[in-house]
């Protein structure tokens, strides 16, 4: 791996400097090509803008509506994060307040998780309209 990563860094040093924009420049005494480029000034002296159109109101785009993927595919990202939420509450929710404490909410979080998959799932489904 590292003779590759040296291979790479020769041949992008080498031929880096060969890789210009600039002009070309020709070796002689007085060629066109090695006349200097005109400046900034000449540049914006030169500039022409056209004139600007009379310019429409441009019509409301129309409402996107999401594919069934994209609202299967939030629906199911989201019906994620509510099986993890669900399992966070039920979990703290059935610690305190479960007849059985020796499983430490443990039923809890299994009742949370599908409440939790369910209610992300009908949110994912609705914001992604």
């Amino acid at each position: 791996m590292h003779r590759f990563i040296a291979l790479t860094l020769v041949a992008l040093f080498v031929t880096a400097p060969a890789a210009s924009a600039g002009p070309a420049r020709v070796f002689g005494p007085d060629t066109a090509a090695n006349a200097p480029a005109p400046g900034i000034r000449t540049s914006i002296a030169t500039a022409r803008f056209p004139a600007k159109r009379a310019s429409q109101p441009a019509a409301a785009p129309a409402p996107h509506k999401n594919s069934i993927a994209t609202k299967a595919s939030a629906a199911f990202v989201i019906g994620m994060l509510g099986a993890v939420g669900g399992a966070l509450v039920g979990a703290s929710i059935g610690g305190a307040v479960g007849s059985s404490r020796e499983y430490g909410g443990t039923y809890g979080a299994a009742i949370g998780v599908p409440v939790g998959t369910t209610l992300g799932a009908i949110a994912g489904w609705q914001l992604a309209r």
